[in-house]
């Protein structure tokens, strides 16, 4: 009896806590909510469920796909059914437990295939197909077909210049046919072409490409350069891996010279702006970029100091036609910028802070450790003799001997390029005063950057002040005013060539059982380098490179302009320009005493003063004879070039530790000055008929006074054919 009593309570028991379980579930199944909101965020509308609910929601809060706008309107509605409307072709799945967990991932990416044409069904080559909300972009071929990865809901947005944009959804596998119309407005678009002239974008004979100055501050980049990635089809853009302050190398349209600079030139509000690195031995076109002997760092350019805060907007231009009027310095293209003036009056702040982190793309062998001929290190000798080869016995785990006497695991080492970098990070603020007024504006701006390299011991801080005045004291002048003053220091730019010096070269070519945390500490009781590889002293201690050596930048630097123009009542113009970019560079460089390769240390201490003076006047007018129009323009321009460097070398070091100049045992003195002059006269001749059909031609003439010859006349003529 007892018996059967007690196999009844247990009955009971599982029959309650099913029907308890069933109960919670179908609680939460038939929980409902009421919601009525428009153009909202994603994200914050899952938080208005949780708090009429018993959901709750888990995410990455930094999946794009949530930071979308949704517009929901759901009366006593259940939850199951308004998660089924929210997500649909949002490019996010969800999974709900028993007890009201709900998990958000990203969908799983598809291949999409298409094609792009145009009305009539033929292909448009070169369009843009890109995935919204990202930076994930394709062009399409010459058969206007493209292939790129999305996630199903994701939209697709395809643009070609002078087409009507067109988003589509992505809703499955398989090939999409888009059409694109074409844009009777965007025929019309203006743009800034050669000397500053704004032209329509249809009446051009070449290839121009405007990106507006909000681009380039979406995603920050410390030389504003990187920030046209991707944004300018045949725009090649590629940056060293020099640090802070590193040079950008930038190609238009592929290289068009063997043993010349193939970088652009910068003109700033119609000033042509030099861009050479500057550094000692520093030949390299595309700054100290690096190579196998060099033992350099990378030194910096010159565009690497403009404001992204300030521009306007840059315009590219492609082609030697495109570029003709800025004569030979114009022959790898010209980069057009336009920065901001005063509109209205307003007090604008701006705080941007951005986070960076190396991406470790390694694939090193991973079954071999530290040693030759598949042998471990049997000594402390032999351990340093082989500090750089991972072509030992296999790894084991067993106590190895190591290049300090120490016996550690012979294991596998990963994430030494986590261990040694750290997380770095760019804090721009900018403030922006607009004043606007009868007869003119004024805008004055200060931006203050400060960065910190993901590279030890390294990082940049910049000061850059803008003032902007634009007048118009009487009827058809204007008076255009800017300066711009850039303070620039740089810590410790890292070497970009070999191992001597290079801390990114030594910590990413370790072997393979050896971890970077042991090199510490890098130096030893006498101050001098803890060698890794006494094999080869030249491959530095990554620790020792990174906090002993240093590479210190200073740069003043101001440009100037004032253009005025006249425009008569008749259409004939006049303008007179003048401008100068000027630079002080202070650069200092020391081998540190106690270094493995050269233990007495070396300093050099140079400075590089350099100012460009450029003006220029221009003449232009229209001619309308019925349907048919000419526009003649005529101008000429003068430029002087003046470059003073004094260079202080010294070695050896008399008392250890001293990095001053006067403590040198040997000393030398370098100094170099040079002046050149460019006098120019130009021409241009558009001619058109119904703003439908253009013929444009160009005439240039140079005379260079580093080419002159007592009573020869030597000038150089470039001509450009319509």
């Amino acid at each position: 009896m007892h018996f059967r009593f007690i196999i009844r309570m247990k009955l009971a028991l599982i029959m309650t806590t099913c029907a308890v379980m069933n109960v919670s579930a179908n609680v939460f199944s038939q929980q409902k909510v009421s919601l009525d909101v428009q153009k909202t965020k994603l994200s914050k509308v899952l938080k208005m469920i949780e708090e009429q609910s018993d959901y709750y929601f888990v995410y990455n809060s930094t999946n794009e796909n949530l930071n979308k706008e949704v517009s929901v309107n759901a009366n006593n509605t259940k939850v199951l059914d308004v998660l089924a409307k929210l997500f649909n072709k949002s490019g996010l799945v969800y999974s709900v437990s028993k007890e009201g967990l709900v998990v958000v991932s990203q969908q799983q990416q598809v291949a999409v295939a298409g094609v792009v044409t145009d009305d009539k069904g033929n292909p448009l080559a070169g369009a843009t197909v890109r995935v919204k909300g990202t930076a994930v972009g394709r062009a399409t071929d010459i058969n206007g077909r493209f292939t790129i990865d999305a996630a199903t809901g994701n939209t697709l947005i395809i643009s070609f210049a002078g087409y009507t944009s067109q988003e589509v959804a992505v809703t499955k596998e398989g090939d999409l046919k888009i059409v694109l119309l074409e844009d009777n407005r965007m025929l019309n678009e203006v743009v800034v072409t050669a000397l500053g002239m704004k032209k329509e974008k249809r009446s051009l004979g070449y290839s121009v490409t405007q990106v507006a100055g909000e681009s380039l501050t979406t995603a920050r980049e410390n030389n504003v350069m990187n920030s046209l990635v991707g944004k300018v089809a045949g725009l090649d853009i590629s940056s060293t891996s020099g640090g802070a302050g590193a040079a950008s190398n930038v190609t238009i349209r592929g290289v068009s010279s063997l043993n010349q600079t193939n970088q652009p030139l910068y003109v700033i509000n119609g000033i042509p702006m030099e861009s050479k690195p500057v550094g000692i031995g520093n030949a390299n076109s595309k700054g100290n970029s690096g190579s196998q002997w060099d033992n350099a760092p990378d030194l910096g350019d010159a565009i690497g100091n403009i404001n992204p805060d300030d521009i306007e907007s840059i315009s590219v231009l492609k082609g030697a036609a495109a570029s003709a009027l800025y004569g030979s310095r114009a022959k790898a293209g010209v980069i057009l910028i336009t920065t901001k003036s005063g509109k209205g009056n307003s007090i604008d702040f701006n705080s941007n802070l951005v986070a960076e982190q190396i991406i470790d793309n390694t694939n090193w062998q991973t079954v071999y450790g530290q040693g030759a001929n598949g042998e471990k290190p049997t000594t402390q000798a032999g351990a340093a003799q082989v500090g750089g080869s991972s072509w030992g016995a296999k790894l084991d785990g067993s106590p190895v001997v190591q290049f300090d006497g120490v016996s550690r695991p012979y294991s596998l080492q990963k994430g030494n390029l986590d261990r040694f970098y750290r997380t770095g990070s760019t804090w721009t603020n900018t403030l922006a005063l607009n004043k606007s007024f009868d007869g003119g504006s004024i805008r004055l701006s200060g931006t203050d950057v400060n960065n910190r390299s993901v590279v030890p011991n390294s990082g940049l801080k910049r000061q850059s002040f803008n003032l902007v005045g634009l007048f118009e004291p009487l009827k058809g002048l204007t008076i255009d005013a800017r300066y711009n003053m850039i303070l620039e220091q740089v810590k410790n730019r890292p070497m970009v060539s070999d191992g001597a010096g290079n801390a990114n070269y030594n910590v990413m070519f370790l072997p393979t059982s050896i971890n970077v945390n042991d090199l510490k500490p890098w130096k030893d009781g006498n101050g001098k380098e803890v060698l890794y590889n006494s094999g080869n002293v030249y491959a530095t201690n990554p620790w020792f490179a990174a906090n002993e050596f240093i590479n210190n930048t200073n740069r003043d630097r101001s440009i100037a302009s004032v253009t005025a123009k006249y425009t008569m009542g008749n259409g004939l113009f006049v303008q007179g320009r003048a401008g100068r970019d000027g630079y002080t560079d202070h650069y200092k460089n020391v081998l540190p005493s106690g270094t493995g390769y050269y233990e007495n240390g070396k300093i050099a201490e140079q400075e590089t003063k350099f100012a460009d003076i450029n003006t220029d006047v221009l003449v232009g007018k229209s001619f309308t004879f019925g349907d048919y129009t000419l526009t003649p323009n005529l101008g000429a321009s003068y430029r002087n070039t003046k470059i003073r460097q004094t260079t202080n070398l010294g070695t050896d070091f008399a008392i250890f530790g001293v990095y001053n100049i006067l403590n040198a045992k040997n000393k030398s003195v370098a100094y170099l000055e040079s002046e050149s002059e460019t006098q120019s006269t130009y021409g241009t001749l558009e001619f058109a008929y119904k703003d439908v059909a253009y013929l444009t031609g160009s005439l240039r003439s140079d005379w260079f006074s580093t080419l002159a010859t007592p009573g020869v006349d030597n000038k150089l003529i470039s001509v450009d054919p319509p």
